[in-house]
């Protein structure tokens, strides 16, 4: 039996959490989640082209008219949906962007939440994201990229979320020594 049944990760673009949550995936059968997708579902509903720049444009609407932690309330109406359909070993909630949404699940899951940062160096992140070439979202020059994710930290506070995160994986190396750091974190081993 897993201590945690919700794995939070919060990181910047590049540092991981795709990979990260696909890990979970394979080594616990957690259930992905992207907080993302959810507004995804929304903006395309609105017939609109989910760009990173309109899911945060949303993203902040939502956050100023519902609370800092709407996205969050979204995906655990989500999770809670799954449970009752699918009831897997877990969830990993990719892309928390704020403090408020990590108090949130700590508040509404208990000690079965984990919250980890994913960090990776910025010149690794960048190679990352050219390699990744994600249209409407990763940034071509460096200078861009640095823009960027001045932008992330700046509109979201993420700086804070990544400070206080439970626990915190180092990913600058190859998926072998992320799925070890990851197992570790989760298994408390």
């Amino acid at each position: 039996m897993l201590r945690y049944k919700y794995v939070g990760l919060v990181g910047l673009p590049g540092s991981g959490k795709d990979l990260a949550a696909e890990i979970l995936r394979e080594e616990l059968g957690f259930v992905p989640i992207r907080m993302s997708e959810e507004l995804s579902k929304r903006i395309r509903e609105m017939g609109v082209n989910p760009t990173r720049d309109k899911l945060r444009e949303f993203g902040m609407k939502l956050r100023r008219e519902r609370g800092a932690y709407a996205i969050a309330e979204m995906v655990l109406e989500r999770i809670k949906e799954m449970e009752r359909e699918i009831n897997p070993p877990g969830f990993v909630i990719n892309g928390i962007r704020n403090v408020e949404e990590i108090d949130f699940f700590r508040k509404k899951l208990g000690s079965s939440f984990l919250s980890l940062t994913i960090y990776a160096p910025r010149d690794l992140r960048y190679v990352r994201l050219l390699r990744r070439g994600r249209r409407g979202f990763d940034k071509e020059t460096y200078e861009e990229f640095l823009l960027e994710d001045r932008r992330e930290v700046e509109t979201f506070n993420l700086g804070n979320a990544m400070i206080l995160a439970d626990k915190l994986v180092i990913n600058d190396k190859d998926s072998e020594s992320l799925k070890y750091a990851l197992l570790r974190a989760i298994l408390d081993i």
